[in-house]
């Protein structure tokens, strides 16, 4: 068992908890709302294994049916490992296309949140009226593909790969110009982590300048962690994983187009990433101070 480093026990709860000390002859014995609270600290695969110690920690560690629920979740609602790997691999003509050969998965299962159930159902900041899980999607960003690092040029081969083997009449939704601006952000990952992206754009982010988007996305109030404007390896990664779970490549018209602005600059202009015809993708960029229609994205990385 290992707790998060960062965990911190309040001044209130600390007295709680020597009171309890006090009580008992033995020390390692704490009610059950005790246990809770410090449970609350760890992530899923922690929580299991705690479980597995004895009836009472079971208790407060995480239910079967809470457990049941998450891997529902994990399974209906979340983009993940499985999510990649189906996508990227179908049978055509007979013949099996395997597009992604496996995937960065460390940290996946521990680190999906406990409280995803809660977190999907409160009220999003972003959408007033609206819950997190219709505004939001869950997406695994693996630190590598095929053992190589995920970066903004790797990720456009696999996508072209996979345009041109399940739909070869489509256009390349990646063209030259898109590699010779991507190779400035091909910055590698530092690890894999679950991202909760806003589906689109602010609604109150059009039509002003970076520097005051920045500022709304800031201003939101995340259920676990702040919001903060996407790097454009975040972007890609989660419009074209909504575009895939929307079932978009299967039409040979677009559902909506996606433009954000993200968090990345050429020299002095700002990164505008745009989705749009079949999953088209184009880099482009404007002045950060310009004030464009262009609208801003919203990420939070769960850890």
């Amino acid at each position: 068992m290992s707790l998060p480093i960062n965990i911190e026990i309040n001044k209130e709860m600390r007295n709680v908890i020597i009171e309890q000390k006090d009580q008992h002859e033995n020390s390692n014995i704490l009610s059950s709302e005790i246990i809770s609270y410090i449970f609350s600290w760890l992530n899923l695969n922690d929580s299991i294994t705690v479980s597995l110690v004895n009836k009472k920690w079971r208790k407060s560690a995480i239910s079967p049916q809470k457990l049941a629920a998450i891997k529902k979740v994990y399974l209906e609602q979340a983009f993940g490992s499985d999510k990649w790997m189906s996508y990227f691999n179908f049978n055509v003509q007979g013949q099996e296309e395997q597009i992604i050969k496996n995937l960065d998965t460390k940290g996946e299962f521990s680190s999906f949140p406990l409280n995803v159930i809660e977190m999907l159902q409160s009220p999003c900041p972003a959408y007033p009226g609206m819950e997190v899980g219709k505004t939001h999607l869950l997406v695994w960003i693996p630190k590598t593909i095929n053992n190589e690092p995920l970066t903004v040029t790797s990720f456009g081969k696999l996508v072209n790969k996979f345009y041109l083997t399940n739909r070869p009449r489509a256009s390349s939704p990646y063209e030259t110009r898109w590699f010779s601006m991507a190779e400035t952000f091909d910055k590698p990952l530092e690890r894999s982590y679950w991202g909760l992206v806003t589906r689109d754009t602010l609604e109150n982010s059009h039509g002003k300048a970076y520097p005051i988007q920045k500022s709304l996305v800031k201003n939101l109030k995340g259920a676990s962690t702040d919001y903060e404007v996407p790097q454009v390896m975040e972007a890609i990664v989660a419009l074209f994983a909504d575009y895939l779970k929307c079932d978009g490549y299967k039409e040979d018209q677009y559902l909506c187009a996606h433009t954000t602005r993200c968090e990345g600059r050429m020299g002095e202009n700002q990164v505008i990433l745009t989705e749009g015809v079949c999953g088209t993708t184009f880099l482009a960029m404007d002045e950060p101070d310009s004030v464009l229609q262009t609208g801003v994205m919203a990420i939070c990385r769960l850890k």
